[in-house]
């Protein structure tokens, strides 16, 4: 049965005279509140026929609310820099509310429609969220406000996308519809990166340096290349997150259109990687490689990647061939145990250690980092780095809630590369699953030395990459009943 979007003829109810009436009543409205109110008005009116017809988009088809929830979180580091003072990031819970509210208005008399929820992924993401939940309560917490714009990376994002992928983004085109955008959006980064590097930033980029980014992203006078993400951090280990999974499914890629692409995006995500001078996302294909030929069951293959990987260390640890190229320069002192940055890091989980020895539930959720120096300057957390990931979860939510959180991004990996290793047989698929959960293993690893998890896109492409590769199995059904018929 065809849903009431479907069947009604928005031309046609338009002829009617009362509704020709109405549209020209609202006009005069319209023209007389601009005349009032002048420019902002008039902005106000033509954004809200888009926002009519993005609404009605995502109504018809909530699967398309996932489209632009994915395509949004490639975008809004760049939008920061071009329109500052604007929270773009509120944005990502809207689409993910609003692709819900129409899952729901869509289903509301299907029987059997949230069968499907019941899903190991949605159980356990939901028990990590109430913990966040109650992390609200934590007397040590000082602030509602950090709490509520911090758990969202931490908890809400995982929860409602690992949701609405299993509801509503399921299917064989779905898994080929996602590696498309990413590959495009990471090849368009990567250019963007190449633009910065080599020829300079453009003028909102060089505002956004000038306000004092430049201190962490030009060093020696190098700049570290950002692409179209919020910072060169989240920019190298995104490429680096490419690198793994594109190569990996280019290998296996069954047409040759298919096959370019994805070895075009993994291309530039290594030489995104290589400009971005972000040493700690040299863990995602290093770390993701190795995950990735053993899940392809070829041992000669692992050994030699372990051996690869033993050389690149060695050349870059005992020797100083190419010390002149910033680029290796940089690389190298990721390996130096004396680097400063290092050091620092180290002093401060020594401070974290001694503060929260008698807090097993940690300063609350938003008590370190951006947040905290936004809302709660005055405290002590608030004045040290958190750095890593891992850190960051362990000052917000102890060692209760970093051992909770561990469990939980284990499970993901072990129960993710076992489907991958035992159920999937088909090679096109096999190879994509084998590459995102390389990259979900590199990404584990480089979380230790940087917040890289909960950014965007890393957040959003991960916990999508891993919602398909537990529903791989179906996919792999379908595209086996495809195939017979």
């Amino acid at each position: 049965m065809k849903s009431n979007f479907e069947n009604r003829n928005a031309s046609h109810k338009l002829m009617h005279p009362y509704a020709m009436l109405i549209l020209v009543l609202l006009l005069s409205g319209v023209g007389f509140l601009i005349s009032k109110a002048g420019l902002m008005a008039a902005g106000a009116f033509i954004t809200l026929p888009v926002l009519f017809l993005f609404l009605t988009w995502i109504f018809k088809d909530p699967r398309n609310g996932i489209i632009a929830y994915l395509i949004a979180s490639f975008l809004i580091g760049a939008a920061g820099k071009y329109i500052p003072g604007i929270p773009f990031g509120l944005s990502m819970d809207g689409l993910l509310t609003i692709t819900l509210i129409a899952f729901v208005f869509r289903n509301f008399y299907t029987r059997g429609a949230w069968k499907t929820a019941n899903h190991p992924l949605v159980w356990i993401a939901l028990g990590w969220f109430i913990f966040i939940f109650l992390e609200f309560f934590n007397p040590e917490a000082e602030s509602q406000k950090a709490w509520f714009y911090a758990m969202r990376g931490v908890a809400l994002y995982p929860l409602l996308t690992f949701l609405m992928v299993i509801l509503v983004f399921n299917k064989a085109k779905d898994l080929k519809l996602f590696m498309k955008i990413w590959a495009v959006f990471t090849i368009l980064s990567a250019l963007k990166g190449i633009q910065q590097k080599y020829f300079g930033p453009d003028p909102f980029e060089q505002q956004w340096l000038a306000e004092g980014a430049s201190s962490t992203h030009i060093l020696f006078g190098n700049l570290r290349a950002f692409g179209i993400y919020s910072d060169a951090g989240t920019f190298g280990a995104a490429m680096g997150h490419a690198l793994i999974v594109f190569g990996a499914a280019g290998i296996d890629a069954k047409t040759p259109k298919s096959r370019i692409l994805f070895f075009l995006a993994a291309g530039l995500g290594f030489l995104g990687l290589i400009i971005s001078g972000t040493r700690g996302a040299l863990a995602v294909p290093g770390m993701g490689i190795l995950l990735y030929l053993f899940l392809k069951k070829n041992m000669k293959l692992f050994i030699l990647g372990i051996i690869a990987l033993v050389a690149v260390f060695m050349f870059l640890k005992f020797t100083t061939i190419g010390n002149s190229v910033y680029e290796i320069n940089r690389m190298r002192t990721a390996l130096n145990p004396q680097d400063a940055s290092l050091q620092v890091r180290l002093e401060n989980q020594e401070k974290l250690a001694d503060y929260l020895k008698d807090k097993p539930f940690g300063g609350g959720i938003g008590s370190i980092g951006s947040f905290a120096r936004r809302f709660t300057p005055h405290t002590y957390l608030a004045q040290i780095p958190p750095d890593s990931w891992y850190v960051r979860i362990w000052a917000e939510t102890g060692v209760v809630g970093l051992s909770l959180h561990l469990m939980m991004l284990l499970y993901f990996l072990i129960a993710g590369s076992k489907i991958v290793f035992k159920k999937i047989h088909n090679r096109e698929i096999n190879g994509i699953f084998a590459g995102i959960m390389g990259g979900y293993f590199g990404i584990m690893v480089a979380s230790y030395g940087n917040q890289i998890l909960g950014q965007m896109p890393i957040g959003q492409t991960l916990y999508i990459g891993l919602t398909l590769v537990f529903l791989g199995p179906k996919i792999q059904n379908e595209l086996k009943q495809n195939n017979d018929h």
